[in-house]
């Protein structure tokens, strides 16, 4: 008997795909998307932690990849929206399935249906029903473009990423370490997360939060309350949570072009001096990925160890 949340799943994946009007991100049910827009891969590569136990958004998947790349034995992943998990799982089976060039072509391609067969048998379960359902009743084409948010996205950029799994020599290292990884998915978002059973009774080595707090709609004060009393105690001893990235915060006002460039940097910097204030944060710059503000020279990711 088919899983009636899992009908529910595809009937408003297929609305997604029906709709013309602006997308949205964030919710139950929102787009998916494509690729990561951090520069994980240089942030992954300052830590020093060890990767094994972590509590991370599930988001496009790619961070998640990144951190299978540097040994992650056991993923945690939460988000909101209830179809990041499909999209993950859809991408972490594709990178099981095709080769290097064959992945890169279904991820700029439009969902190609002949690899998207190859894919099959590397699917499981729920997934393998709702993409099965997606694929055999819609075209690639317009689930890469309207279910994702692909069309907001250059598909060149999927190769020019800071990402590792775009890069042919870390694929083939991610595809073999993806075998003894363990990756399980809750839907949640991180202000509920600690109520869950399975996130209660485990401790992280790292817990990767992305930038949640641009859109949680709560002060700074209020996220540091939450993560030092809530966040904190989920860590092993010598564990790290990345509270928040913020996009193109090492550029100088000077290279705004426009107001809105302006506004942005003073934005991030009044969000990094506030965080600043109330806890005894890390600082990890990383070179800018352009995403958001491209007239910055680093992007800045804040941390907090335990």
């Amino acid at each position: 008997m088919t899983n009636l949340q899992v009908e529910k799943d595809i009937h408003f994946a297929k609305r997604i795909v029906l709709q013309t009007k602006k997308y949205e991100k964030y919710r139950k049910y929102s787009v998916v998307p494509i690729r990561g827009t951090e520069n994980i891969q240089e942030l992954f590569s300052k830590i020093k932690n060890t990767f094994q136990f972590i509590l991370m958004v599930t988001a496009s998947g790619d961070q998640i990849l990144e951190a299978v790349l540097h040994g992650a034995k056991n993923i945690t992943c939460f988000d909101i929206n209830r179809l990041a998990k499909y999209g993950c799982e859809l991408k972490v089976a594709a990178v099981l399935a095709l080769k290097y060039d064959e992945f890169i072509s279904f991820y700029k391609g439009n969902f190609s249906f002949s690899l998207f067969q190859k894919i099959v048998p590397f699917l499981k379960g729920d997934s393998l029903y709702f993409w099965s359902q997606l694929f055999n009743t819609i075209n690639g084409f317009d689930i890469y473009t309207r279910l994702f948010d692909s069309r907001y996205h250059m598909s060149i950029e999927l190769t020019t990423t800071k990402c590792s799994v775009y890069s042919e020599k870390e694929y083939y290292v991610i595809k073999e370490n993806l075998k003894n990884v363990t990756i399980s998915y809750i839907d949640s978002n991180v202000l509920n997360i600690i109520k869950n059973e399975k996130v209660k009774n485990q401790k992280y080595n790292l817990i990767y939060l992305s930038n949640i707090f641009y859109y949680l709609g709560k002060s700074e004060k209020y996220c540091s309350g939450f993560i030092k009393e809530k966040l904190l105690p989920l860590l092993k001893e010598n564990g790290e949570v990345f509270i928040h990235y913020l996009y193109g915060q090492g550029g100088s006002k000077i290279n705004c072009t426009s107001f809105s460039d302006f506004m942005w940097l003073e934005y991030n910097q009044e969000i990094l001096d506030r965080f600043e204030e109330l806890l005894p944060i890390t600082k990890y710059y990383v070179t800018c990925t352009g995403y958001g503000n491209p007239i910055g020279d680093k992007d800045v990711v804040l941390s907090l160890k335990r």
